[in-house]
């Protein structure tokens, strides 16, 4: 298996650096990297890739749900929980961030922060009722325009 985790990382290195990405986002890749040196058991070195790349990125949601979910794995609950609080706290949930804050009300919960859990929920709820009277404005707006 630990063959097949090395091949699959030297794959993702090499897809990295094949393409361009300065416009597009390479979080997958990046994702896999981390996630494959974690699997390997290499837990250094999958900390300090995520360390580097979200020092670049430091609002990549899907690297810091990423790496929150190896800090999980590896047992260090608190870790996780101080990375991801940095970015959803005091910002408004939508689409693209929406994973964080389910991550942050779910880690909250973990190490015992029920009040900030509590506002990440009520976050969730805000956005889940926009997005609801998004839609039904938008199915109200399909009727008008229907002869």
């Amino acid at each position: 298996m630990q063959l097949c985790q090395l091949k699959f990382m030297i794959f993702l290195r090499w897809e990295k650096e094949l393409f361009d990405w300065q416009d597009d986002d390479d979080s997958c890749f990046q994702c896999g990297i981390g996630e494959s040196l974690f699997y390997e058991g290499k837990k250094d070195e999958a900390y300090r890739h995520y360390g580097k790349w979200l020092a670049e990125n430091p609002q990549n949601t899907n690297g810091i749900n990423s790496f929150c979910w190896i800090l999980i794995e590896n047992g260090d609950v608190s870790k996780a929980y101080s990375v991801v609080r940095k970015v959803p706290w005091g910002v408004s949930c939508y689409a693209d961030n929406s994973v964080l804050f389910m991550r942050a009300k779910q880690l909250a919960e973990q190490v015992g922060n029920h009040e900030e859990s509590k506002w990440y929920q009520q976050q969730l709820d805000k956005f889940q009722e926009s997005t609801r009277n998004w839609e039904m404005a938008e199915e109200k707006m399909m009727d008008m325009t229907s002869c």
